[in-house]
């Protein structure tokens, strides 16, 4: 708060810190120059990609197969609002990183059943002021577990994480790999109840057999992040289907959604996708 030279009460325009790193938030400096209230946004770190394989078919060794892992599910969100002066003086805040994406396998060895590719990565908890806001992360995808057109590969998506949840995984579920003659299930969308939402689940990742090129198991998209058809102000996108490079088929699973902190900033910037990491977004007000 200032005086004007008319000798009016002039009161600070409401301000918004994006953390996208760990910090310490202090709270005088800003009762200090007027502010009274805060509200805060934790959008927990998107799950890491599951392990992709390239090479031959262990069943059927004149195929070469290109196999995508699932991508992971998308971080939760939460919203709260309260009074300045109730927060203590020096105020945690932790930004959840992105999962760490699975190892591949490329090789031109026949493999066995069990292939050697591993799992992605959870993302990290995001929150301020921990546990009065806090958001999970999304588990990471599932690696390609085997290599063969006769089964399903395992390579699912991961789970959203949640709102007001500190365990990964606890929103939409990632969706299910099919085979040549199954179909794969979709993953969920993470819903938004209020002022706590759920991340999308991860896509599950398709294959093509390089030799024949019509043979193909398709990926499926991912879910959407946040969502709410009354109040679409956070929610994300899930991410489309994309392209193995090499031939053009539509391969490549979509991402599960995170959420936004459009509230507070008017940013439609998203945050916490599948392999990407969280945010904590604090606005200030004098009312």
């Amino acid at each position: 708060m200032r005086i004007n030279f008319a000798g009016s009460i002039v009161f600070p325009n409401p301000v918004v810190l994006i953390f996208s790193a760990d910090a310490i938030f202090n709270k005088a400096d800003y009762i200090a120059a007027g502010y009274k209230y805060f509200e805060a946004i934790a959008i927990g770190g998107g799950g890491g990609r599951g392990g992709n394989y390239h090479g031959k078919d262990f069943n059927h060794v004149a195929n070469t197969l290109r196999i995508y892992g699932g991508l992971g599910g998308g971080g939760g969100f939460h919203r709260i609002r309260g009074v300045l002066s109730a927060l203590p003086s020096s105020t945690n805040v932790v930004v959840g990183g992105a999962g760490t994406d699975g190892t591949d396998l490329l090789t031109d060895a026949v493999v066995e059943y069990d292939i050697p590719t591993t799992d992605g990565g959870s993302g990290g908890n995001s929150h301020f002021n921990n546990p009065a806001c806090i958001a999970s992360g999304g588990t990471g995808g599932k690696r390609v577990y085997t290599a063969t057109i006769d089964i399903a590969p395992a390579n699912d998506g991961g789970a959203g994480g949640a709102g007001n949840s500190s365990s990964p995984g606890t929103g939409g579920a990632g969706a299910i790999s099919g085979t040549i003659t199954t179909s794969e299930e979709l993953p969920e969308d993470g819903r938004l109840v209020g002022r706590i939402g759920k991340g999308g689940g991860g896509g599950a990742g398709g294959f093509d057999v390089e030799n024949l090129n019509a043979v193909r198991i398709d990926p499926t998209p991912g879910g959407k992040g946040a969502y709410d058809p009354s109040d679409q102000s956070v929610f994300d996108v899930g991410g489309p289907i994309g392209a193995n490079p090499t031939n053009g088929d539509l391969v490549v699973p979509g991402w599960g959604g995170g959420a936004r902190i459009t509230p507070l900033n008017e940013s439609n910037k998203p945050y916490g996708r599948s392999g990407m990491a969280g945010i904590v977004a604090l606005r200030l007000t004098v009312d």
